[in-house]
């Protein structure tokens, strides 16, 4: 979820309130959530009511990205509920505020709040880092992605999942949770052991073709998890990416669940290139003028694989993939809605997608 201001969601007259003791604990990519509640007699069982964890901006406490949900049942008077749910702590190293809410389904969703709880302790989460510099360069079709480094803080036994490098051109510059947008390169980095790091990073990778507009780019780290790809640490780059038009694009946007956001942006100064003092990390710039160049010969290298005859998992439109033999419109929809694929194996997690299937089709697409 895109970071949100927990005040618009509480409700007047609420139905139900916390009492006694809340709590919360996590362990892995689990959290555990507890609390004694007071509710009227219009609450009784059902599954309308949750317990939501939010890791909150630490100066004011009230705006922040859910990070767990357990759906628990009310009954009149005061009740004990818990549960496990799987956790997704917001990418980056800030120390959050932590809260709880009691919240109650609205349209579909769990989107009125009843009651709030704030922990007194700040939480900061340890995940994988990137570190040193970080930035991109686009040439003659291609992107050249570099980090100083990527560290994993955990404790020495806790080997990471498999880690991405991914750069990404958004609407609006990356907040954390699910965002839209359009992958332009990625690659796998491998698993990093507990107080390890690796480094220097330098990948020079073929550039996805996007619609044509200004873009804000945002380099993430990804990890593998339980729940698929989640956003471990990013930086924003203040320089938009500027795309004309493209006579024969074939791209669409792709929503991604991702952990919450960050840190600082990071912004790179427009002249020099170089990061200004009060960056939390220094960012590369890209060559100026250079983005609508690459973006065509990406565009060109798409339809040079659409002519002999594969269709790219990650960045053709639903109509593209619908034409591949064997693909339903319904599993075509799963597929865009599962992106990004590290490898067409990963196609196994869209709902629809079988091994018979994929074997099938492995030979129409490509990444």
């Amino acid at each position: 979820m895109i970071a949100t201001a927990l005040q618009s969601l509480v409700v007047r007259h609420p139905a139900a309130r916390f009492a006694g003791t809340q709590g919360y604990r996590l362990e892995g990519d689990q959290a555990h959530l507890n609390a004694t509640v007071d509710a009227d007699s219009g609450c009784t069982g059902g599954s309308d009511w949750a317990l939501q964890l939010w890791a909150c901006d630490s100066q004011n406490g009230q705006t922040g990205v859910k990070v767990a949900e357990v759906t628990v049942g009310l009954f009149a008077g005061t009740t004990d509920v818990e549960g496990w749910a799987t956790a997704l702590p917001p990418a980056g190293h800030n120390a959050h505020t932590m809260v709880l809410a009691l919240a109650r389904r609205g349209g579909g969703e769990f989107d009125q709040i009843h009651d709030l709880s704030v922990f007194p302790a700040q939480e900061s989460f340890t995940q994988p880092r990137l570190d040193g510099t970080v930035g991109y360069r686009f040439a003659d079709g291609s992107v050249s992605l570099e980090a100083g480094g990527v560290t994993n803080a955990r404790d020495a036994l806790n080997v990471s999942g498999s880690l991405r490098l991914e750069l990404w051109a958004l609407a609006n510059a990356y907040q954390g949770g699910a965002f839209e947008g359009f992958l332009i390169a990625g690659a796998d980095l491998g698993s990093v052991g507990g107080q390890q790091s690796f480094g220097p990073v330098q990948l020079t990778l073929p550039a996805a073709a996007v619609p044509a507009g200004s873009w804000h780019l945002a380099l993430m780290l990804r990890e593998w998890t339980t729940a698929g790809f989640v956003t471990r640490d990013y930086a924003n780059f203040v320089d938009l990416y500027s795309v004309a038009d493209q006579p024969a694009l074939a791209a669409a946007p792709a929503v991604v669940e991702a952990a919450a956001p960050a840190a600082a942006a990071v912004h790179a100064d427009a002249k020099s290139g170089e990061a200004p003092q009060a960056a939390a990390k220094p960012a590369t710039k890209a060559a100026a003028g250079r983005g609508v160049k690459a973006t065509k010969a990406a565009a060109d290298k798409g339809e040079a694989k659409a002519e002999s005859g594969r269709v790219s998992i990650n960045q053709a439109s639903l109509e593209a993939l619908v034409a591949v033999k064997g693909l339903s419109k319904a599993v075509a929809s799963a597929i865009v809605a599962s992106r990004p694929y590290a490898s067409l194996e990963d196609l196994l997690r869209a709902k629809g997608v079988g091994a018979k299937l994929l074997d099938k089709i492995r030979d129409q697409l490509s990444l």
